[in-house]
């Protein structure tokens, strides 16, 4: 998943070794810097962040864990 946010990229993808996901800054969309791999939670369970998007002014992430979808 990347998005843009207050004029810097933002990209979240799977680390391929497990359910963590890599989390990476851009201030162009090209290069990217690697910072971190972790889990992402909500409501103490892994999350697979998916796609993000803003309605009505509000930014809304979107994923899926052990229970399905989730938003």
């Amino acid at each position: 998943m990347t998005l843009e946010i207050a004029g810097g990229w933002h990209m979240y993808a799977l680390d391929g070794t497990s359910i963590a996901m890599v989390y990476g800054t851009s201030a162009d969309g090209v290069s990217l810097t690697f910072s971190e791999s972790s889990e992402q939670l909500l409501a103490c369970l892994p999350h697979v962040l998916s796609q993000a998007t803003t309605v009505a002014g509000e930014l809304r992430i979107y994923g899926f864990g052990p229970k399905g979808p989730s938003g």
